[in-house]
């Protein structure tokens, strides 16, 4: 007997880079499969994928002044047909804010749903890598500190890595990336953390080629936003307010 098609839809922000997006709705699918038993088309929820590139957004994760206005473009798109939104992109939740004011529906806060995925451990410590505009507006640094969980950054030098990282797997070169990765996560003594924050929605596509000891340890924003967005959807959970 066929299940009943999830009633809310989901709206994926992605372009930022578009890879991620992806990634974050093939979880989705994954997620709805392993958890909830789809099998069939209609029972998979109805996802709404917008992929646009912004002008002068790189790397680091630099945000122009006319990022917040294109961004919001999309956001308007997608009331036309979602019920939920999720960005593809840590960076972004900068203007989460600005973003949730001016929209008619509710966006799920990849921040604090990552927080939230952290297990309640006051000895547990983590290492926290993003790229360098999150990093330089502490999103994650804020809410962690709030939340009292034990956390490190890295310093400049290992910082510059990770934007190289980021970088080569926005060129799509995920093994090369993921050699580099592993080679600085082992210079960071990655090994020594109960877990690794991968806040950056690009770093989740370079795990599989790390050392499978590190690929236990990542905690992927990724695969957070795809299952908050899911359980929204399906309606175990309730979308933000």
């Amino acid at each position: 007997m066929s299940k009943k098609t999830p009633p809310k839809k989901i709206g994926i922000v992605s372009g930022l880079h578009p890879l991620a997006g992806n990634d974050v709705l093939a979880k989705i699918f994954q997620y709805s499969s392993e958890e909830y038993g789809a099998v069939e088309d209609l029972e998979y929820p109805e996802v709404i994928l917008i992929s646009r590139g912004i002008d002068g957004f790189d790397n680091k994760g630099s945000i122009n002044d006319k990022f917040a206005e294109k961004l919001l473009i999309a956001i308007k798109q997608m009331e036309k047909e979602a019920d939920i939104v999720g960005i593809a992109c840590n960076t972004a939740y900068t203007l989460y804010d600005y973003i949730k004011d001016k929209s008619k529906i509710p966006i799920v806060n990849l921040i604090e749903e990552v927080a939230k995925s952290l297990p309640e451990n006051k000895q547990a410590k983590y290492l926290l890598l993003t790229s360098s505009s999150t990093r330089n507006s502490k999103l994650y640094e804020k809410i962690l500190l709030q939340k009292k969980i034990n956390f490190q950054t890295v310093d400049d030098s290992s910082q510059k890595q990770l934007d190289q990282i980021i970088y080569k797997i926005m060129g799509n070169k995920l093994r090369p990336s993921g050699l580099h990765f592993e080679k600085l996560l082992k210079f960071l003594g990655a090994g020594t953390y109960d877990g690794i924050i991968a806040g950056c929605t690009e770093l989740p596509l370079a795990v599989s080629y790390i050392d499978p000891e590190f690929q236990k340890k990542i905690i992927n924003s990724n695969l957070v936003l795809a299952k908050s967005l899911t359980d929204i959807a399906y309606g175990r959970k309730n979308p933000p307010k």
